[in-house]
């Protein structure tokens, strides 16, 4: 769906409400609090997002924003978040990797099989909201997945954790054999 907006208010308290935020997060299978953040960071101004059963959905932002400025946000907030960065395709799903001190945002890609950190991503304002509000409500702890209490397992390591515990592998395999070598002659 299309990102309707309405300017409410005038002179110092003008707003702009964003009336579909929860779809349009839905159809980027992003969670809704992404949307008003990113407008807040990328527009310079401060937002408020509530979603409650009395009022429902409610998001705004200070200030009086154009079309224009709104639709190419938008634009940037798909390809840093949305879009896989090798092959382009909306199929990117945002992990967060590491421990809970220092975490970063990877992706993983169901088309190509994209699978590693999100560089733009990581470099944006957004990062840190986005590490303290993870994708799904996971969150991170020691590098265990925690999701609503309970423990899932490690999925929260990182495609360079692996590697590197490859490489060590191999480094103490080649340090055995090497002293193997050393005791036989």
């Amino acid at each position: 769906p299309r990102l309707r907006w309405k300017v409410e208010g005038r002179g110092n308290g003008i707003k702009t409400a964003l009336l579909n935020c929860k779809e349009v997060a839905a159809a980027l299978h992003r969670p809704p609090e992404y949307l008003p953040k990113w407008f807040a960071c990328d527009l310079s101004c401060s937002h408020k997002y509530s979603d409650t059963k009395d009022e429902g959905e409610r998001a705004t932002m200070t200030g009086s924003h154009s079309d224009r400025a709104m639709e190419e946000s938008l634009d940037a907030f798909i390809e840093i978040f949305v879009l896989c960065p090798t092959c382009g395709l909306p199929e990117i799903n945002l992990k967060i990797w590491g421990s809970k001190k220092s975490s970063e945002i990877g992706g993983e890609c169901n088309a190509c099989g994209f699978k590693d950190y999100l560089k733009q991503a990581n470099n944006h304002k957004m990062a840190a909201f986005v590490i303290k509000n993870p994708p799904d409500g996971e969150n991170l702890v020691g590098g265990d997945k925690v999701k609503q209490g309970k423990k899932v397992g490690k999925e929260g390591k990182s495609p360079r954790d692996d590697g590197e515990k490859q490489k060590k592998d191999a480094k103490e395999k080649n340090e055995e054999d090497d002293s193997d070598d050393d005791g036989n002659e």
